[in-house]
């Protein structure tokens, strides 16, 4: 839903309750109270028609209250309420009576017209926000006899709770809208600089060899450009198999496929491709595996992502001289894995949409790298679709630890509906690997 189209809905229940209030206006100057009898005292009470919703008060020139309808006024259904402003001394939230009670004072004596919105006291003192009770007052000036010190008023009470709720629930949509607009934002900055930064050094390291700029003798040059070339095309790679894991996640098209897996070997192995990113930052990463843990059924492939994924980002957020470790153990039902750092840590406030897709922990000016923020958002969908769990527990300057939690066997596959929207390029763990299987897919497409 658009923000502009959400922001028009959010006024529509606001224009239908003063649309309402205008003809309840109306209707009220067109309406008389009962003939006066002969002491002055107000006459027989107004016979509303059956489900009549509004209460609907009286009051002459000496300010005595008659009820015309009690409506669905609470407090109204086992006694008699025939003052209005007793009711709201009684029912309305403090913060609202003061306003309320001045608008019927400002009718009576200075014949102005007024329409207030009041809350109810709760019933109780904790509730929330969600189940308050809202209702409209309406004061009407009536014309009155003349020579009295007060103006005959007419009193319309309204539950508008429906038309409140609806406007929250709007509200709330559009403050959804509006983030959904800044990740989006932040998305194509992000993208645009992880696109340009490997095209321009692919654009220009090719250019150079095309022109044969580089002398002669030079050839560890021309070497050390193929090799830029190749890992700007491979980062290219990256980011693009990141975009698509995540809209086949969540549109419940990623397939995976359980098979006997030991854990402890597939960690190892993850820890041991990070050993020299690790110490060329100055890291100490290291793996500590735990006795006795259970093979389980899970997609090997789908696993190690959610490794990588956690130990690229406690390496990339985790200062010179710093510690990572990946720790494996038994969990209630399956295992337990675990990523601990004591690097800069996550703001409390960040944690709950911290596995958003394109969300980035702190401000443009706060982060220290670079990246789509998909890693996370890919690891819970992927940890999901194995019946597991993610938790995040981390303090600004003191570390992160992010524990995942799998069960023995995955739960059945849901049916996924239509057909696929992408086909995902799976990345190689080694350079070598990924060469090899990028002349495989090029003889299949020639």
């Amino acid at each position: 839903m658009s923000i502009a189209l959400t922001a028009a809905l959010i006024a529509a229940p606001a224009s239908a309750a003063r649309a309402a209030a205008k003809g309840l206006t109306s209707s009220a100057k067109r309406l008389r109270p009962p003939p006066h009898g002969e002491d002055g005292e107000p006459g027989g009470a107004f016979a509303a028609p059956d489900g009549f919703p509004d209460a609907v008060f009286a009051a002459d020139e000496q300010g005595r209250w008659r009820r015309w309808s009690h409506g669905e006024l609470p407090g109204c259904e086992d006694r008699p309420c025939d003052d209005p402003t007793a009711w709201i001394s009684t029912h309305v939230h403090l913060h609202d009576r003061v306003g309320a009670l001045r608008a019927i004072s400002e009718c009576q004596n200075a014949s102005r017209s007024a329409t207030i919105q009041m809350r109810l006291v709760a019933a109780q003192a904790d509730a929330p926000a969600a189940d308050e009770r809202w209702f409209e007052l309406v004061c009407v000036p009536q014309q009155g006899r003349g020579g009295s010190p007060l103006t005959p008023v007419l009193a319309i009470v309204r539950d508008i709770t429906a038309h409140k709720q609806a406007e929250a629930g709007l509200r709330a949509q559009l403050d959804d809208a509006h983030r959904a607009s800044a990740s989006k934002t932040r998305f194509l900055a992000n993208m645009s600089h992880e696109l340009r930064t490997p095209l321009n050094a692919i654009i220009g390291f090719s250019d150079i060899l095309r022109s044969r700029a580089v002398p002669p003798g030079a050839e560890h040059k021309r070497a050390e450009y193929y090799d830029l070339i190749h890992q700007s095309g491979m980062h290219l790679l990256e980011v693009v198999n990141q975009i698509l894991d995540v809209s086949k996640i969540e549109a419940d098209k990623y397939d995976i496929r359980p098979e006997p897996t030991d854990v402890g070997a597939l960690l190892a192995s993850c820890v041991a491709m990070f050993g020299a990113q690790a110490s060329q930052k100055g890291v100490d990463l290291a793996f500590e595996p735990a006795p006795d843990v259970p093979q389980i059924m899970a997609d090997p492939g789908a696993l190690r992502q959610v490794v990588i994924n956690l130990i690229a980002n406690a390496i990339k957020f985790t200062d010179s001289g710093g510690r990572v470790r990946a720790k494996l153990g038994r969990g209630e039902a399956g295992v337990e894995i675990a990523v601990a750092d004591d690097g800069i840590g996550i703001a409390a406030q960040d944690i709950p949409v911290l596995c958003n897709p394109f969300f980035q922990a702190g401000g443009p000016n706060e982060r220290c790298s670079e990246g789509l923020g998909l890693g996370l958002s890919i690891v819970v969908g992927l940890v999901d679709l194995h019946g597991g769990a993610m938790a995040i527990e981390s303090e600004p300057g003191v570390g992160t630890t992010v524990r995942v939690t799998l069960p023995a066997a995955p739960a059945p596959a849901r049916p996924v509906p239509g057909e696929d929207i992408a086909t995902v390029v799976a990345l190689p763990a080694t350079p070598e690997d990924r060469q090899a299987g990028s002349l495989a897919r090029a003889s299949r497409a020639g």
